[in-house]
């Protein structure tokens, strides 16, 4: 959507007519017209489709295409930004002249007006102004999917649960008719380990995360494709060193930029599709959680404190939601490396290998310094809850506290466990520190004892400008899955373990939900016109 100059030349012209100087606050008001919906008041995001490209099939589809690559609908708010701003640099400009003029005469300046501060405040960009949300990134829809998704893979409340959350409804008034609703006494014990709780998970993001993956496919074959390019380029200057390179090495350098602009877009749209599907994955599971702690039960708070709710929905959450971000790396870091390996083969033949052998040595003791910062995290969590914890029972009894005097006693229950959760936070990034350094100094290592080996096996191996900088090229794209293999393992030791806190607890008894279907919990039969029963008899 461009911004139309001509509206903004017609509104220029009315104010001028009016005595002002084409200042228009209200310029944008009718651009752009929102459709129907209840999240907000702005225009439809404009990736669902809604009013973009016009009526043609073939306007519709390339629009669709320049949205998805480029970004274009954001070209109506940057420029309406764009456009406040000089507006505002000339209003301060007349301003300050209004001030030195009305200095001069009076010998002083009027404060502003709250006209003029109001006026002020509508000149910048408004919520209105922004898109609303994508419709499957709604707030309701996450829940709903997630409370589906739920349902199917968790496992189904057993009999003697139901048949002994019958029996306390029953004891509940002395065991006579009309004792609690079964709304109040039905219980879900639906556990849900790990695994299943992955597969929620995937439920939910897999809209948009599976199309990130397409996207980092050709992000990584492209990055592969770009020593081989170099490669060609080079071959051509060394076998014509006298004549021209314009004839047959233009279509390659062209390739080249292809390859690069490529690379740049798919990575881009890669991070911009994992970026919605973690905030879609975080919004469902923080909507989740505050539903489930207002419906446990006595027996599913028992152990459960405040620290760790408040961890889950602020620590662990994003946690996933990082994890998330960079989850794509999985599969594409190892298909990277043996795509590189392939090349390497063929470049410089099993020279290679030495090399090789030497960064894949240093896997497993990076795995086991991973685990060793599983470990440390663990403990450091427990200890984070417990310093929560703390904190949440000061604030809540503040009152209690001020009058007994027991501020410097909750600080040094505060400070004691923060005292342990730094101790254990250092002794996890120095591990986070030598996994780092095993990772960046493997791939320099391996280079200087490749070319070693290639020049010492043979005396006819020479290293040409072409085997050595496609090697080099070769070794930097390999140097990013390596380098980033130790990051990669540390968050995914987080995310799991955050995805085993939240299974736990979600697997914590809870109240069935009433029944919505008229609002009244009634089973959805109708408006409840039954009269109150009557109090029991005094004994």
């Amino acid at each position: 959507v461009k911004v139309d100059d001509d509206d903004y030349n017609d509104n220029d012209n009315d104010n001028d007519n009016d005595g002002g100087d084409g200042d228009d606050d209200d310029v944008f008001r009718d651009e752009t017209p929102s459709s129907t919906g209840d999240c907000g008041e702005g225009p439809a995001w404009p990736e669902d489709g809604v009013g973009r490209g016009g009526s043609g099939i073939v306007r519709r589809t390339l629009t669709s295409i320049n949205d998805a690559l480029f970004y274009s609908y954001m070209n109506r708010i940057l420029g309406k930004g764009a456009e406040l701003h000089e507006r505002r640099k000339k209003r301060n400009r007349r301003d300050a002249a209004s001030a030195a003029a009305a200095d001069v005469k009076s010998g002083g300046t009027e404060a502003p007006s709250e006209d003029d501060r109001e006026s002020e405040g509508a000149r910048e960009l408004s919520e209105d102004d922004l898109y609303r949300a994508p419709r499957n990134m709604e707030a309701h829809h996450l829940r709903a999917e997630f409370d589906r998704l739920f349902e199917e893979h968790a496992s189904r409340p057993s009999s003697s649960s139901s048949s002994a959350s019958a029996s306390a409804g029953k004891r509940g008034n002395g065991g006579e008719k009309g004792g609690l609703p079964p709304s109040a006494t039905a219980t879900a014990t639906n556990a849900i380990d790990r695994p299943a709780f992955f597969r929620v998970l995937w439920g939910v993001a897999s809209p948009t995360y599976v199309p990130a993956g397409y996207w980092q496919l050709i992000a990584t074959l492209s990055q592969c494709a770009v020593p081989l390019l170099v490669r060609e380029v080079l071959l051509l200057l060394e076998s014509n060193p006298d004549q021209s390179f314009a004839a047959e090495g233009l279509p390659v350098a062209f390739g080249l930029f292809l390859v690069s602009l490529l690379d740049g877009v798919a990575m881009e749209r890669q991070k911009f599709l994992s970026f919605r599907s973690g905030i879609a994955l975080r919004a469902a599971i923080v909507n989740a959680v505050y539903d489930r702690v207002l419906r446990l039960t006595p027996a599913g708070r028992a152990g459960l404190t405040g620290g760790e709710v408040t961890n889950l929905v602020a620590i662990d959450a994003q946690k996933l939601f990082e994890l998330v971000q960079e989850g794509h790396q999985v599969w594409s870091c190892p298909l990277a490396m043996i795509i590189v390996t392939g090349l390497l083969l063929m470049e410089l033949g099993p020279s290679i290998l030495v090399g090789m052998t030497a960064m894949f040595l240093l896997v497993p003791l990076v795995q086991r310094i991973v685990r060793t910062m599983m470990t440390i995290r663990r403990k450091r969590v427990a200890v984070t809850d417990r310093r929560v914890e703390a904190t949440t029972a000061m604030l809540q009894g503040i009152k209690f506290t001020k009058l007994n005097h027991y501020e410097e006693k909750f600080r040094a229950r505060v400070m004691d466990a923060r005292r342990d959760e730094m101790a254990l936070l250092r002794r996890e990034l120095s591990v986070l520190a030598v996994t780092f350094f095993l990772t960046v100094i493997s791939p320099v290592f391996a280079s200087a004892l490749t070319f070693a080996t290639y020049v010492l096996i043979d005396e006819n191996n020479v290293l040409t400008a072409a085997t050595t900088f496609t090697t080099l090229i070769l070794f930097g794209a390999l140097r990013f899955p390596i380098n980033y293999a130790g990051k990669l393992m540390g968050k995914a030791a987080q995310g799991i373990q955050a995805c085993q806190r939240f299974a736990a607890f979600f697997s914590r008894e809870c109240r069935e939900r009433p029944s919505a279907a008229n609002g009244n919990g009634n089973g959805g039969k109708g408006p409840n016109t039954s009269p109150m029963p009557p109090p029991p008899a005094p004994s």
